[in-house]
């Protein structure tokens, strides 16, 4: 992909908006600032390549920004990219560009995608801390839509991540430089899922779940539900409420508000088998609880609660692990990497730089959840 190479220097950046940059006037005017880059691929395996554009007179004169879009085809992603700037009185510039989205009909063709990963990679321009998005749902409809409270999409997925009333969200945002090396260095790579629900007048945009590709290939779309497991490893996520059946009978519940929680992994081999330890610890304080003969006050009845959580939070850890593993075949909890970060000797002793070596010790790899949940406070409800 030929970028026009423009070197300037924007003073006062400040944020991620737009309007925080000291814009000069006539780099406003003779720049098309790229904000959002959507690629797919068409139904002749070609590139489709979608921009959303702000308005610079507007940004210039300190006006609301507007963006439009602006579309083509090609045979390569250059050439895509190249019939857009032609089209434009200004050369295209991907310096600021904030959200880049991969269609489905890219994800599902592994020759174009790797094309396209290529491209991106050896293109030093194109902003490496781009917010990288899959969807299942026309580009065009993506980059048309318009955000609550944000005309710019690219800026409405950068605040999305840096709301703190967003953490709860399973998965953390990714960036292209994430993204570029999982894939070369492996295939596989999890993508978060951008969505449109609702009627056109009332559409909304929806960041929940992600894209599975598995060598460069699309496997499935997982919902928010199939990717629980992963919010207890995500560094200041909100795990929000948590509520357990006590089995007795359909009424016997217990529901904790989760204060805190630290998820890590640990690294051991027992009798020649490499063992993955996946650490969870929770405190949290008791919403409400209905057991029948449960006196909370008494420190073996509390201590048998905190394991019915720890047995829950295990299991869908562990259901996420074979899921990952047996269904899909990747390796969604990034174990390879965390392996060379965390015990290099481990990762020497067992080869796993080695592409075949690492695939039969994933599939052999004993993984262990290992959840320990205290309530702090049960207060008084029942």
């Amino acid at each position: 992909m030929k970028f026009r190479k423009i070197r300037f220097f924007i003073i006062g950046l400040t944020a991620f908006g737009l309007m925080s940059f000291n814009w000069d006037r006539v780099e406003l005017e003779s720049r098309a600032f790229v904000i959002t880059l959507a690629i797919d691929a068409d139904e002749k395996g070609q590139f489709s390549v979608a921009m959303n554009i702000p308005d610079t007179r507007a940004i210039a004169e300190e006006k609301d920004e507007e963006a439009r879009m602006f579309s083509a085809t090609g045979s390569t992603l250059s050439s895509a990219i190249s019939a857009i700037d032609r089209k434009m009185s200004n050369s295209v510039y991907f310096g600021h560009t904030k959200t880049i989205i991969l269609g489905e009909g890219l994800l599902n063709n592994p020759n174009l995608l790797q094309e396209a990963i290529d491209t991106m990679e050896r293109e030093n321009e194109l902003n490496a801390k781009s917010i990288v998005l899959a969807t299942d749902k026309p580009i065009a409809d993506i980059l048309s839509a318009k955000p609550h409270g944000q005309s710019l999409l690219g800026i409405y997925v950068s605040n999305f991540y840096n709301n703190s009333e967003n953490s709860a969200s399973i998965m953390d945002k990714l960036d292209l430089e994430v993204l570029i090396a999982h894939l070369i260095h492996g295939g596989d790579a999890i993508i978060p899922r951008i969505s449109i629900e609702g009627d056109k007048d009332e559409e909304e945009l929806i960041i929940a779940g992600a894209a599975l590709i598995t060598d460069f290939a699309l496997m499935s779309f997982a919902g928010e539900e199939d990717l629980a497991g992963l919010l207890w490893f995500r560094k200041g996520a909100n795990t929000g409420l948590r509520t357990v059946n006590s089995g007795l009978d359909s009424e016997s519940h217990a529901s904790i508000a989760i204060n805190r929680s630290h998820g890590n992994f640990s690294f051991e081999q027992e009798n020649g088998r490499l063992i993955c330890v996946a650490d969870v610890s929770i405190a949290g304080h008791l919403e409400s609880y209905r057991f029948l003969s449960s006196d909370l006050s008494n420190q073996g009845n509390l201590r048998n609660l905190e394991s019915l959580f720890e047995e829950s939070i295990s299991k869908e850890i562990n259901e996420l692990f074979k899921f990952f593993r047996e269904d899909v075949n990747i390796d969604g909890f990034d174990l390879r990497d965390r392996l060379h970060k965390l015990h290099y000797g481990l990762y020497r002793k067992y080869g796993a730089d080695d592409e075949a070596l690492w695939a039969q010790l994933y599939q052999d790899m004993v993984f262990r959840p290992q959840v320990s949940v205290r309530i702090i406070d049960t207060g008084a409800v029942k």
